[in-house]
């Protein structure tokens, strides 16, 4: 049983893959969900698509992994908070919901990553 609770590690490094190269391969369709109050546009999809991949890159070697999923987690944070939780309060596809507990869930999940699985604690006591 617990190398099956084990592989949840893999799965969450395996989506955060994933979502890192769709904010690389598909930037320009995802611009459109950056606040207006972040300047810059399409470069926060590509700086969070880049720490996306930083973090699974420090999840495989275990160098710094904790402060990445600490920090990944924060990031996501910041996404349910100011893109769907905003799209939910201006009245948008009642499918932001769903996409504003997922980040939130993903947030605790990277956060679960940073105290259970981390084997780097040299940042983050």
């Amino acid at each position: 049983m617990n190398a099956i609770i084990g592989f949840g590690r893999y799965l969450l490094l395996v989506f955060l893959l994933g979502f890192g190269v769709k904010h690389f391969m598909d930037g320009s369709e995802l611009a459109g969900l950056v606040p207006p109050f972040f300047p810059g546009g399409i470069v926060w999809i590509y700086v969070t698509g880049g720490a996306m991949l930083l973090a699974v890159v420090s999840g495989m070697i275990g160098k710094w992994d904790k402060l990445a999923f600490t920090l990944a987690g924060f990031m996501i944070l910041l996404f349910a908070l100011t893109i769907h939780l905003r799209g939910l309060m201006d009245g948008g596809n009642p499918r932001v919901l769903f996409d504003l507990l997922k980040d939130i869930g993903l947030a605790g999940a990277c956060w679960m990553y940073a105290a259970r699985y981390a084997r780097d604690a040299s940042v983050v006591g």
